[in-house]
């Protein structure tokens, strides 16, 4: 319990001192290859794969404690596709089945989505959806945005943290998305 409690206040204290400019805020991240940017808490630790999933991880004081993470992934949608459809399609086949009454029903260990909407992310419309998961014992919440451009690109950053620990860190989870630029395609060789 106590443990807890004092890895709430370290989650409390990283995000209220990043959303007031200190502990280095805005690392900038550019992903020339994908075509864009993005300023991540600085001190987390970043990682990219073998597919282009970047990820960043926050520094965790207990090894038990979950690990707080953000995640950004760029797939090719089609000219044209609207936020709100890559949200959904992405939604709904990563983590829902369609019954044949209509219903979404969750699959691979999406619970529930808890809140939608629509908004503005580096000049472009996007969608996003707030859900909870369950990763091994935890209960986690993500935020995912999805943003496409005219290129075909579709843009998505994820936030995960626990439960307990996601209205402490919504507000920089919101101003880290805010934060993402797309750069032109790049050059075909």
């Amino acid at each position: 319990m106590r443990a807890g409690l004092r890895a709430g206040a370290i989650c409390m204290l990283l995000a209220l001192a990043v959303l007031a400019g200190g502990c280095g805020w805005g690392e900038t991240y550019e992903d020339e290859a994908q075509g864009y940017t993005i300023k991540l808490p600085r001190g987390w630790t970043i990682k990219q794969d073998a597919q282009g999933l970047v990820t960043a991880f926050a520094p965790r004081e207990n090894p038990d404690q979950f690990q707080t993470f953000i995640s950004v992934r760029v797939d090719g949608v089609g000219k044209d596709m609207p936020a709100k459809l890559y949200r959904d399609r992405e939604m709904y086949n990563e983590s829902w089945i369609l019954t044949e009454q209509g219903k979404a029903i969750p699959r691979g260990g999406f619970n529930k989505v808890i809140e939608q909407g629509e908004t503005s992310l580096a000049g472009h419309d996007a969608a996003w959806s707030l859900y909870s998961r369950n990763i091994g014992q935890v209960e986690v919440y993500a935020k995912s945005w999805f943003v496409t451009d005219a290129t075909g690109r579709g843009f998505r950053v994820t936030a995960t943290t626990s439960a307990d620990q996601f209205e402490a860190m919504r507000p920089l989870f919101d101003k880290v998305a805010d934060t993402l630029e797309i750069l032109p395609p790049p050059e075909k060789l």
